[in-house]
């Protein structure tokens, strides 16, 4: 139960990002479904999570795209959180950070029957896994700025 605590404590800094407590409450439903869900079906398996029927499968597509959960608040308010939870890298006055890039398809955005799921990259370099062992790895959305 403390590990409970402390995840609410860490998910209670995004709380700015929604307009409503409803929403903040289903959203903190999604991330505690995400933190332990067996399987990686999607929305389907935090269904079957929650043992929940159609109705919340409805509900859980609803606050995907709803405009009540702030996709750049959320952003921000993530940003502000690794800064606080995790020791940043700097060099100079400079944070170092490491990304994947999400790419985005310049053409065919609406086509039919194609997935995104799976892309291929120029590049089919893999870290050697001891190098990597020791890292602890952070989803963080950024955007790349020239300087």
């Amino acid at each position: 139960m403390p590990l409970w605590i402390a995840w609410f404590d860490t998910v209670r800094a995004l709380r700015p990002a929604s307009k409503r407590l409803h929403t903040f409450l289903w959203m903190t439903m999604v991330l505690a479904g995400l933190s332990c869900r067996p399987e990686r079906a999607g929305v389907t398996s935090l269904v079957r999570l929650f043992g929940f029927g159609n109705k919340g499968y409805r509900r859980f597509l609803h606050l995907f795209h709803s405009r009540a959960l702030e996709l750049d608040a959320l952003t921000a308010c993530w940003a502000r959180l690794c800064l606080r939870l995790f020791q940043p890298v700097a060099v100079g006055e400079r944070l170092v950070c490491l990304a994947d890039g999400i790419k985005t398809p310049k053409e065919g955005r609406k086509t039919p029957a194609v997935k995104l799921l799976h892309q291929q990259s120029a590049s089919n370099f893999l870290w050697p896994a001891s190098s990597i062992a020791s890292c602890f790895w952070s989803p963080m959305p950024t955007t790349l700025r020239a300087s």
